[in-house]
């Protein structure tokens, strides 16, 4: 089942980063949310790999560093610097998905489209480090394409989807 787990949030990260790489310079904030979607569910499917499920008041970086980091092998000097960007997202995410946060305050931050293509790029860079994760920990060779990504998910575990029609 945590195999399952994170197949089905490295896919939705897939899907998160080329959303961000296909936005132009118009959606800089929405480019930042998948983004922050991207290192999320990403850090997520590590973490679920390792039997680690996080609650929702939790930055999935926090339980990253302390869980992930420390057991990475050749990956750990990539996911340190990689967590740097992840730690960025994360504080970027409220102001651009809501604009207000829960306690009603208004947050406006007003993005760089350097930054955020350094963002985003950041983004992909985790996510790849993610993918070869869960290959050495699983002994699984996974696609780089998005359709054939999606084929290798819908019959590695379609168990785990539950489908809206």
């Amino acid at each position: 089942m945590k195999r399952g787990l994170s197949g089905i949030f490295l896919m939705r990260s897939v899907i998160g980063i080329l959303s961000a790489w296909h936005s132009t310079r118009n959606y800089t904030r929405f480019v930042i949310f998948h983004s922050q979607q991207v290192c999320e569910k990403c850090a997520k499917g590590c973490l679920a790999l390792s039997a680690i499920m996080i609650a929702r008041d939790h930055h999935a970086s926090d339980l990253f560093n302390s869980s992930i980091i420390p057991v990475s092998g050749d990956l750990k000097s990539k996911f340190q610097r990689s967590l740097v960007f992840m730690s960025r997202l994360e504080s970027y995410y409220i102001p651009s998905r809501y604009g207000v946060d829960t306690a009603g305050r208004v947050h406006y931050l007003k993005y760089d489209p350097d930054s955020v293509r350094e963002l985003s790029q950041a983004a992909g860079d985790f996510l790849e480090q993610g993918l070869e994760f869960f290959e050495i920990r699983t002994g699984t060779s996974l696609p780089r394409s998005r359709e054939l990504l999606e084929e290798y998910f819908l019959e590695n575990y379609s168990r785990c989807i539950r489908r809206l029609e």
